[in-house]
């Protein structure tokens, strides 16, 4: 295999606005502290380039094209976002060259094309109390190559539009966060934020019986559902602090760079409303109200799915299928009456390892775009169901993926999986290594834990 051997300094001509500090850290970070960039912006195209190297050729449906010849590399795109993509897999494809036995990183020569089958690829996460493991993985989301990180925000936040709740003792400023977000934009990486709007109202979980308001004070019962688990929507208070939360969270992360904004409103695991609790013309209700004024001030709003299935209205459905969410409403009214059209719908669904999906197909034959959700977590995961949403956008069943994480979980195998069933492309070693050692591998190269144990780890505890 013949290599493109680094330089101390490396030379590269590229677009203006492409260089940012994060990606010459993750040079040096790929390059195993053995190379640093001297960038010089004076391109009119958004290429990425140094020595003599043809420039390749985008296919259709490319995002970027990359070549890389013993004698120089060039990477090329339509535009910024695909040109950063494109150079985070120049990044990966970094190795130490296997026949030195000092550090002497080379990339491997080649012609890549970065043709994705899903081109919307979002994730979602709830901010995290530690900045180290944040940061490493928004570097980690932009590697690879996610478009959208939907970040959910609780009351650790400090909303300024609320009263004082409790707070974590533990969690990241909002000057660290700002940082972060930046850092992310610069990669190429939308941030969005989120705030559940209907179920988990208490920002905790159920099981624990915190509330992060009620048990400061009994007076704010009003706000929220008899059992504390839901916002009351019978309340029209609630709807104006569910307005304020979503201003603050807007105006506090930035999505000018980006063609589209976007904003997550969960509405999931609302249990009081799938029941003859209320009339479920008042929860449609409700949900109209907040999704036409997120469109109204310019956003495009996310939900979770669940809250819109119900059995009576899937003749597809079938326990046999692995639908995790049973859709247990007792009433079949269709819920989908109270969305804004321009909603975009994310389909949980764990227990699927095959399409098709019905409940996918059920809420996108109604007209919505929908994005399958697969499983990020620790306990349930199996890259089966990653594939099997994926398979439905392939199928054109699906709008997109958004992937689920629900938290740093300090494992990412699955968002891994997910990314190369995407289209990411592979590296010259990636496919025949164990998914682990790949996160691992690029995780010492993101943002090296110098020593410290607990920080370079990412086997969940």
């Amino acid at each position: 295999m013949d290599f493109y051997k680094l330089n101390k300094v490396q030379t590269v001509y590229t677009h203006q606005g492409i260089f940012s500090k994060v990606l010459g850290e993750m040079w040096r970070g790929f390059s195993m502290q053995a190379s640093k960039l001297a960038v010089v912006e004076n391109q009119t195209e958004f290429t990425f380039y140094c020595g003599e190297c043809a420039r390749p050729i985008l296919n259709d449906g490319d995002e970027y094209a990359i070549n890389i010849e013993k004698s120089g590399f060039c990477v090329f795109s339509n535009d910024r976002l695909g040109l950063l993509r494109g150079i985070m897999t120049l990044l990966m494809r970094i190795q130490n060259n296997p026949t030195a036995s000092v550090i002497d990183p080379v990339i491997a020569c080649g012609e890549i094309h970065g043709n994705f089958a899903v081109k919307e690829r979002t994730i979602h996460v709830g901010c995290p109390k530690s900045a180290f493991d944040f940061k490493r993985f928004i570097r980690f989301c932009a590697l690879l190559q996610y478009k959208i990180l939907v970040v959910e925000f609780r009351y650790n936040f400090g909303f300024k539009c609320l009263p004082k709740p409790m707070i974590a003792t533990k969690c990241i400023k909002k000057g660290v966060l700002k940082k972060l977000f930046k850092e992310a934009n610069d990669l190429g990486l939308q941030i969005v934020p989120m705030f559940n709007s209907l179920g988990h109202a208490s920002t905790y979980g159920e099981e624990h019986g915190e509330h992060a308001l009620l048990d400061v004070d009994i007076k704010y019962q009003p706000l929220y559902s008899p059992n504390g688990w839901c916002f009351n929507v019978q309340n029209p208070k609630v709807l104006d602090i569910l307005n304020s939360i979503r201003k603050e969270l807007c105006e506090f992360v930035d999505q000018s760079g980006f063609e589209k904004k976007y904003y997550h409103l969960g509405f999931d695991e609302a249990y009081l409303y799938r029941k003859k609790y209320l009339p479920p013309e008042i929860v449609a209700n409700f949900m109209k109200k907040l999704t036409d004024q997120v469109v109204a001030d310019g956003y495009i709003p996310f939900v979770w799915g669940d809250m819109f299935l119900n059995k009576e209205m899937i003749p597809e459905y079938d326990a046999s299928a692995g639908v995790l969410y049973k859709a247990d409403c007792e009433h079949p009214y269709d819920l989908l009456k109270g969305l804004n059209e321009k909603t975009i719908i994310c389909d949980w669904q764990y227990s699927v390892y095959k399409a098709p999906v019905v409940t996918t197909a059920h809420l996108k034959e109604k007209g919505y775009n929908v994005y399958g959700s697969a499983w990020g977590g620790t306990s349930w995961f199996t890259p089966d169901n990653a594939r099997a949403h994926v398979d439905m956008v392939k199928q054109g069943k699906s709008d997109g993926i958004m992937m689920t994480t629900w938290g740093v979980t300090k494992r990412y195998d699955a968002v891994l999986y997910c990314a190369y069933d995407c289209g990411l492309p592979h590296n010259t070693w990636s496919k025949y290594s164990q998914p682990s050692t790949v996160v691992a591998t690029f995780y010492r190269n993101l943002l090296p834990a110098k020593g410290n144990w607990k920080k370079s780890g990412h086997v969940s505890k």
